[in-house]
């Protein structure tokens, strides 16, 4: 049986039996939620409540279940659970679980199950997601937390991005297992739980999805740890990603596993070892494996036994990637997981006792819209010298225009800085030919984050020459 966990509306509000508060997530679990909360009472108690969404639900129910992939799914309607590893002393996990739909949809019906008999579905949090300000959704769990539902009814406009995160716990010091999230069907009385879409004429139809996985090991023998950073390009650029290790003695062999997303943005190029930690030459022939149709890497270094790695910390190599031209405005996670089949796993294997896992941070690549630079020169008047002009409108909301000219063409660097004299975001860093050019600035921060209303600042480098001007974000 299914029990209500929580229901949104764009009040936000709860409805159901009973509403909750965030008081009851753990902190290591997940900071701030706003769906989330402990079992309610039976949903068959709850149908009084819910009448009004019947007509809705029936979109809902009697359809064939989701056909589970291996592969990722490349075709545009589909849903993506996250594969992420967690140790036995912690007692929770969070599962990222992601959705594609390449048409404006009117709900949402993620139905999964788990196969362990040790950890339990506790919540799932649309925080951060495509869906945070969705009118009405929410969560059941049946009664042994193996089974969730996940629904959301309303206009879903065409996307790829986070619906949300789906919230484990177990008990502390548990055997270490690898359990598999899938999709399922269910029968709650006389209503059929899959995993569905239903467009805007209420017409349902079966995603694709690709399973996922909860890999519970053992906590590291040491500290060792691997990182990595985060880093930020544009559409059809290059970017580096870089990795870094720390350990405690003497490695004869490390092994980095790593999944670079669930979709096609991102493009391995090569690796580098430019301005690495001083590290012994490795002996290993193919220092990196990448396999692009799953958007899975290996990453080995294998030392001589006589000349390892010894203890320090800091760079050890460099991923380089390729930006999809064609890719929007996102954030892809890249993690550790088992690899290649489930085959490969990160690793760390010191010289003396025996391979370990280390601890493992994972890193991101925010792939976000470049700003234009528009030549507005007009034919045959080049400026005579530089200048920075009053951006307009202003004050602005959200957007506004920055002008400057350049008598000769030169690199140009144009930032943005708040009151406290930090940088917010650089809209311009490159080189420009001799005009007068304008650039958009549309009122958000490096990471795309909307600015808080106030007095900004925007400063032109051109070679020698350099000003500031102010400006009024005002919303």
């Amino acid at each position: 049986m299914l029990n209500f966990q929580a229901l949104e509306v764009f009040t936000g509000k709860h409805h159901g039996i009973n509403s909750f508060s965030d008081e009851g997530i753990p902190e290591s679990t997940l900071f701030a939620s706003r769906i989330v909360s402990k079992k309610a009472a039976s949903m068959h108690n709850t149908l009084s409540t819910l009448v009004s969404l019947t007509l809705v639900l029936v979109a809902f129910i009697f359809s064939p279940p989701a056909q589970a992939v291996d592969d990722d799914p490349n075709d545009p309607d589909s849903v993506i659970v996250d594969s992420v590893v967690a140790y036995t002393t912690t007692g929770n996990a969070v599962v990222p679980v992601s959705f594609v739909n390449d048409e404006m949809l009117a709900g949402i019906e993620i139905t999964l199950r788990h196969n362990s008999t040790q950890a339990v579905i506790e919540s799932f949090s649309f925080l951060g997601g495509r869906l945070e300000t969705t009118g009405i959704k929410g969560m059941m769990i049946e009664d042994d937390s193996t089974v969730a539902v996940i629904y959301a009814i309303d206009s879903i406009p065409a996307g790829n991005g986070l619906l949300g995160n789906l919230c484990f716990s177990f008990p502390q010091g548990i055997s270490p297992e690898t359990i598999t999230i899938d999709t399922t069907t269910i029968v709650d009385g006389h209503t059929v739980h899959s995993t569905i879409f239903t467009d805007t004429l209420f017409t349902e139809f079966t995603p694709q999805f690709k399973r996922g996985y909860l890999d519970i090991q053992e906590p590291p023998m040491s500290w060792d740890s691997v990182w990595l950073n985060d880093a930020t390009a544009g559409a059809g650029q290059p970017v580096a990603v870089e990795v870094l290790f720390f350990n405690e003695e003497n490695v004869k062999d490390l092994v980095v596993a790593l999944d670079y997303g669930s979709n096609d943005y991102l493009l391995y190029d090569s690796v580098s070892f430019q301005g690495t930690r001083e590290m012994p030459p490795y002996i290993n022939s193919m220092p990196v494996q990448n396999q692009q149709s799953s958007h899975e890497l290996r990453l080995q270094l294998t030392f001589d036994d006589a000349n390892p790695l010894t203890p320090g910390t800091g760079l050890i190599a460099s991923l380089f990637f390729t930006v999809d031209s064609e890719a929007p405005d996102t954030l892809i996670i890249i993690d550790t997981t088992a690899v290649f089949a489930g085959s490969v796993h990160t690793s760390v294997t010191p010289v003396i006792g025996e391979p370990f896992t280390p601890f493992f941070t994972a890193g991101s690549v925010e792939i976000m819209t470049s700003t234009d630079v528009i030549d507005v020169t007009p034919d045959g008047a080049l400026p005579s010298s530089f200048a920075l002009a009053q951006n307009y409108p202003n004050p602005f909301n959200p957007t506004t225009v920055i002008q400057f000219s350049l008598p000769t063409g030169n690199h140009v660097h144009l930032d943005v800085f708040n009151l406290l004299g930090r940088k917010v975001c650089c809209l311009v860093d490159q080189h420009l030919p001799a005009g007068i050019h304008q650039v958009i600035f549309n009122g958000r921060s490096e990471r795309g984050r909307p600015l808080a209303s106030g007095v900004y600042f925007y400063r032109v480098m051109a070679g020698k020459y350099t000003e500031v001007r102010k400006m009024v974000l005002l919303k």
